[in-house]
């Protein structure tokens, strides 16, 4: 394994631009809530507001892992991983260094039997399995067991210790917000009854974020993204995509008939469904919208907060496109550093510096000299991308 440095310097990507084109959208305010009208202009302006770096992570010889096949949760410079190969927790610090890792699948007082969602705050980890909740400190250790039955999705935990977790579709309620004992505080966002009986083909996978703005959440089938404190919640955003909105009388009907409309707007690529990917910071909203229609496939959307401006994965320069693998979503934010995350396995990596542009291969090496030679077949990076408000 060849050893590459552990700084992560930065690179504007307006220096790796090429092609860029962007959403732009009109802000009403209402009620302290923001509506955010997508339309179809175009400007490049977001790509000369994002920075990029790679942080390698320092993974000793017992420990390969490939990234596209991890978990990761991280904040405060601190990132944890579950690899599912291994069904184990591995945490690595600001520098890229491992700090170690434990696993405790089994069927012990102790252990998750399955590690269904997890989530890291307090500087304790989370796992969410299919009866309980096992609380353990970054060494392993167990401190707490809080009964969860039939409480099942993501989950999240604010600076207070509370416990928040969204449910599937088919739930009474979309979300649970737990007391740290464990006690239920209430149950929030309750499903249409008539979708319940149906069967939806996929569900979201992150939209629970916990940041350090707070935790936030955007319930399936809709298109309002709300902070939650405890027991109390406020509308910070709804985003208004035209003609691809859910219509207004979409739920009324029996569950059948409700389910032919749901099933004849995803066949033909039509209409926004939910949000997933979703990530919330003071200056930005970031989300994968799926559903929403658009020949290319799926795009992200970049939701500047202090403007009201959006953008889409078209303002994204080609060269950090292909470093992510073409799939413009992030794993996580990290509140410390101000930067969305994604892990790039170094194989994925690798392919990505192969097929760029020549032109943008050396402006980003030139960046980040870690990439001149590491090893693809064992190596993995944590993008971190930030973004500039105006």
């Amino acid at each position: 394994m060849i050893k590459s440095g552990l700084h992560i310097i930065p690179i504007a990507l307006c220096l790796i631009a090429s092609g860029m084109t962007s959403c732009t959208t009109h802000n009403e305010e209402s009620d302290s809530q923001k509506v955010f009208k997508v339309t179809g202009d175009y400007d490049k302006e977001l790509a000369d507001r994002m920075e990029v770096s790679f942080l390698k992570f320092q993974s000793p010889d017992s420990v390969v892992f490939k990234a596209s096949a991890t978990t990761l949760k991280g904040n405060e410079g601190i990132y944890v991983l579950y690899d599912y190969s291994s069904n184990k927790f591995l945490i690595f610090d600001s520098t890229g260094e491992y700090r170690g890792g434990f696993s405790k699948r089994g069927q012990g007082p102790e252990e998750y039997g399955a590690m269904l969602s997890f989530a890291v705050g307090n500087d304790k980890i989370y796992v969410l399995d299919f009866t309980k909740i096992q609380v353990y400190d970054m060494n392993g250790n167990n401190l707490q067991t809080i009964p969860a039955d039939g409480e099942r999705g993501q989950l999240a935990v604010d600076n207070s210790g509370n416990i928040y977790i969204q449910h599937g579709f088919h739930k009474e309620y979309q979300l649970t917000v737990m007391h740290p004992d464990g006690t239920v505080a209430a149950r929030k966002f309750p499903s249409e009854e008539v979708v319940r009986g149906f069967e939806i083909p996929s569900s979201p996978e992150n939209t629970l974020p916990a940041t350090g703005a707070g935790v936030f959440i955007a319930p399936p089938l809709g298109q309002t993204i709300y902070q939650i404190n405890d027991t109390t919640q406020t509308e910070i955003a709804t985003f208004d995509f035209g003609v691809d909105n859910i219509p207004g009388d979409f739920f009324n009907g029996t569950t059948g008939q409700v389910e032919n409309k749901f099933h004849n707007r995803r066949d033909h690529n039509n209409g926004f469904i939910y949000m997933d990917y979703l990530f919330v910071s003071d200056g930005w909203i970031v989300f994968l919208p799926v559903g929403l229609h658009r020949s290319e496939g799926r795009q992200i959307i970049f939701a500047d907060r202090a403007n009201g401006k959006t953008y889409t994965d078209n303002a994204i320069p080609k060269a950090l496109m292909l470093c992510l693998n073409n799939r413009p979503y992030f794993d996580g934010y990290d509140s410390s550093t101000g930067a969305f995350m994604r892990l790039v396995s170094g194989d994925a990596l690798a392919t990505a510096l192969e097929t760029m542009d020549p032109e943008d291969k050396e402006k980003i090496i030139a960046a980040n000299p870690q990439l001149l030679d590491f090893d693809e077949e064992n190596d993995d990076f944590l993008l971190m991308l930030r973004l500039k408000n105006q």
